[in-house]
């Protein structure tokens, strides 16, 4: 689910999905991801942000994204989880997570999605 979910947030937020041959190599294909707004820029699936593990990814590429954000709210749960709230344009979106950034993963989730 995880791998699921960063990939709809990569690609929300502007990557893009490519392959590319290598020139000594011509006959293998490999993946990689364009970077937002840029046209050469090539990262491999292994460098790909891991937003629902990573805050810092999440607030280096998502977060940004968000337009009409006017506050997040993180705090711990019962039982070892994180609450997230997230309100945008006069819209709150929540979710629990077992990490603070799977919790704010799935609350953007709800948000491309339109769900609250």
């Amino acid at each position: 689910m995880n791998n699921e979910l960063n990939k709809k947030l990569a690609e929300w937020v502007g990557f893009k999905h490519s392959t590319y041959r290598d020139e000594e190599h011509p006959s293998k294909e490999y993946h990689c991801w364009i970077l937002p707004r840029a046209t050469t820029a090539y990262i491999t699936d292994h460098e790909m942000p891991n937003f629902t593990e990573s805050l810092d990814a999440c607030f280096k590429w998502l977060v940004p994204k968000l337009t009409g954000l006017q506050q997040i709210i993180l705090q711990p749960d019962e039982g070892k989880r994180w609450y997230l709230g997230m309100t945008v344009d006069d819209e709150l979106y929540e979710n629990i997570g077992f990490y603070p950034a799977l919790a704010l993963c799935l609350a953007m989730e709800k948000l491309i999605d339109g769900e609250k």
